[in-house]
């Protein structure tokens, strides 16, 4: 049996992506923190179990001594011509300015 409370929760994704219009998310508060834990719906169970594990471990191991003061981020962009990309990035206004500031 799962030893944690799941809390799921569904959440409106903000472009069309893989035809997906929510994200299903499973959340759980373990002695190290909360962690989530959401894989599509069409990965297999073992490539889920990958998922799983990760959640799992950041839920009950300490988190590693970090090694650099920020984390680079990424945005998951749908199939979109070219021309639209800047529109979608948008979204997501700390990447979309600091790459703004790069040109």
């Amino acid at each position: 049996m799962f030893p944690f409370e799941l809390k799921v929760v569904s959440i409106p994704v903000k472009n069309n992506f893989r035809a997906i219009k929510n994200r299903e998310i499973a959340l759980f508060q373990g002695p190290e923190g909360w962690s989530e834990f959401s894989p599509f719906l069409e990965y297999s169970s073992n490539e889920s179990a990958i998922w799983l594990k990760a959640a799992i471990e950041a839920a009950t191991k300490p988190a590693p001594k970090p090694i650099r003061d920020r984390v680079e981020v990424n945005a998951t962009l749908p199939n979109v011509k070219a021309e639209e990309v800047a529109s979608i990035l948008k979204g997501f206004p700390r990447l979309y300015n600091r790459q703004n500031k790069n040109k």
